[in-house]
């Protein structure tokens, strides 16, 4: 099956040690730790442009974030819909559309570059197309969660339940 998004990958990695970047294999950080701009993929999708305008600022050290989608990601979507309460014909159209995303068990799914300049995180991010839209299922699938836990108390447990040892 054709991965374009595991041949930008490997073109993105060898461009980077051809073009002498450091390269630190890591992840995005918490957005709330400092400012984020996102490079527009959509306009401008070549990531030789992003690096480019990282070179022109001095930057030497890029960080490679590389996502795969796995089983696991599969089983956690599984599970939360699992725990939705919903018509079952629709539970049925849901886990239907989940199990057609196995057949991208173990490909790209994501590929990110980053790096930091004067405190703002500079990204370049990239997502295959069908990842996008197991991303939004599984936003679907919060949704539901989310609007069955509304009814409960967000204090489910009295305040002298726990230690405070």
């Amino acid at each position: 099956m054709n991965q374009p998004l595991e041949r930008v990958k490997n073109d993105i990695e060898e461009y980077l040690g051809k073009e002498q970047f450091v390269v630190f294999h890591g992840y995005l950080p918490k957005p709330d730790l400092q400012p984020l701009a996102f490079w527009d993929t959509n306009r401008h999708p070549d990531f030789r442009e992003y690096l480019n305008a990282a070179r022109g600022l001095g930057v030497k050290v890029i960080v490679l974030t590389v996502m795969t989608f796995t089983r696991g990601m599969l089983e956690d979507a599984r599970l939360r819909l699992e725990d939705c309460d919903m018509p079952s014909e629709e539970r049925r159209g849901l886990e239907k559309r989940l199990r057609e995303f196995r057949r991208y068990e173990g490909f790209t799914c994501g590929v990110d570059l980053l790096f930091d300049h004067q405190g703002r995180t500079f990204i370049y991010s990239r997502h295959a197309d069908w990842y996008q839209e197991f991303a939004e299922l599984s936003s679907l699938i919060d949704d539901y969660a989310s609007y069955e836990d509304e009814g409960e108390d967000e204090d489910e447990y009295p305040d002298d339940l726990f230690s405070r040892n």
